[in-house]
């Protein structure tokens, strides 16, 4: 697949995406697909993401985090797929989706990876040019530094660049943009902001769903929710 050009870097850049599994989240989806319906759509969103970030030839590594058990999509020969420790009884509190990147972003470091960009496995709009504006928005020079790309709301965060891959501890969930925009002020790390529509729509509700296919072309995803009736719903809800 071809595509725009990526920058090169010095050292090693590595992708990571988290991926909770088929049989958890997406709860507010429940109204609309059940749970059979919520692991099909999970696994092809994931499907998506790695398209993206394989087809950029940008990551030296592709590591997917999942649960133990949990079946991944075949054909991705750069993918590394990484089953989470068990956690210790003294960081059995921190949630887990944040205690998972926060292994893997150790593993980076240890591999002594300049950058890391972390993709959380529900934007299947992402595509190349995306990839090339997280790492395009990157400073000069090389002191630590990072990039943050809000979803559309600007509450959450959906995609992170990270050098060094430790430079900042994961805080996702409610209100993330502002909890890794605020750690980073208290560390002085320099950031930027890059501010995507396929990286802002990340599919959590109904609501997303129907802008997902108002514009999304042909992928896994899009195919997924055609076969579960989607696009006629969402059709036959706006005729009332």
């Amino acid at each position: 697949m071809s595509g725009p050009s990526m920058p090169a870097g010095h050292g090693a850049t590595w992708a990571l995406v988290p991926f909770k599994g088929r049989s958890r989240g997406k709860q507010r989806l429940a109204p609309v697909l059940d749970g059979h319906q919520r692991g099909v759509l999970a696994a092809a969103m994931l499907t998506d993401v790695l398209v993206a970030l394989s087809a950029s030839g940008a990551f030296e590594r592709i590591l997917v985090v999942r649960g133990e058990g949990e079946p991944h999509p075949d054909g991705f020969e750069r993918v590394t797929w990484l089953v989470q420790p068990a956690p210790a009884p003294s960081t059995a509190p921190v949630g887990g989706l944040n205690r998972a990147l926060g292994w893997a972003q150790r593993l980076a470091a240890q591999e002594a990876v300049r950058r890391l960009v972390i993709v959380l496995a529900d934007v299947p709009l992402i595509q190349i040019d995306d990839l090339v504006a997280l790492l395009d928005a990157a400073p000069a020079g090389d002191g630590p530094f990072a990039v943050l790309a809000p979803d559309g709301a600007s509450t959450g965060t959906n995609a992170l660049l990270l050098s060094p891959p430790d430079v900042l501890e994961p805080r996702f969930g409610a209100d993330s943009f502002r909890a890794h925009v605020a750690r980073l002020g208290e560390r002085r790390v320099p950031y930027a902001i890059v501010r995507r529509s396929n990286l802002g729509l990340d599919l959590d509700t109904p609501d997303d769903l129907e802008r997902f296919l108002d514009v999304a072309p042909p992928n896994c995803t899009r195919a997924a929710l055609e076969s579960f009736g989607m696009s006629e719903r969402g059709r036959s809800r706006s005729l009332v």
